[in-house]
């Protein structure tokens, strides 16, 4: 592990709650905005807390940002499962301009050079870090951008990926709704790329052990691939 990938475990912030959105289902999207510049890497994470706020559980939640370093508000995205955490249930009744504290961001989700070609895999609400690295790869054209999303119900963000499909010819989409297609898809490309690209993985512990040992059997090295398991989604 580098000791860039730890630089904002030791730096907290206060950050102004902007709103909440329901997207589909139980999926929400929360906006908050920093009152300075916060220095990151796209796709790492923050420990979130809510001051002031009283509610049974734990105080605090871990939340990849969907955002990219260039955009003006932080975004996370989270699902609300069938039973609402408290944490969740308190933030979502949040006022314009109530104080949201980060802890962060950190983590070692981020992209690993500027060559490798990369291959990002997500399960569900596992889509959110990988905004944030699609976002800052959005205009490169040196190299391919693989993108394999599975849910059953909703992709999220699909909508804003198809426009960036459409405005880089690198950047490749495909969307999956079982395990049996996304197993098709990952191995096409991991069949074209092996070892050669960085393959980012994002969604439960679950989802992960299966993915890397996909991978594994397909004799892609475990150094090429990076994973993000769900904290606070």
């Amino acid at each position: 592990m580098k000791i860039r990938y730890f630089k904002g475990l030791f730096k907290t912030h206060s950050m102004r709650f902007i709103s909440m959105e329901k997207v589909s289902g139980d999926y929400i999207l929360v906006k908050m905005q920093a009152p300075y510049p916060i220095e990151w890497e796209a796709g790492q994470h923050g420990a979130f807390t809510l001051p002031g706020k009283k509610f049974k559980g734990r105080p605090y939640r871990a939340f990849s940002l969907a955002s990219s370093p260039g955009e003006e508000t932080l975004l996370i995205a989270t699902r609300t499962g069938s039973t609402v955490s408290a944490f969740k249930q308190t933030m979502m009744k949040m006022q314009q301009g109530e104080t949201i504290k980060m802890r962060g961001p950190f983590g070692w989700f981020v992209v690993q050079d500027d060559t490798s070609p990369i291959v990002m895999l997500a399960q569900g609400v596992g889509i959110t870090p990988i905004r944030s690295l699609l976002y800052t790869l959005k205009d490169e054209t040196s190299r391919p951008i693989h993108l394999i999303h599975s849910a059953k119900d909703f992709h999220l963000f699909s909508d804003e990926f198809k426009q960036l499909e459409q405005k880089n010819p690198e950047i490749k989409l495909t969307y999956v709704s079982d395990r049996e297609e996304f197993k098709e898809a990952l191995t096409a490309v991991a069949s074209t790329y092996g070892s050669s690209a960085y393959y980012y993985v994002a969604g439960s512990f679950e989802a992960i052990r299966s993915i890397r040992s996909l991978l594994k059997g397909l004799k892609v090295k475990g150094k090429r691939i990076i994973y993000d398991p769900f904290f606070g989604y």
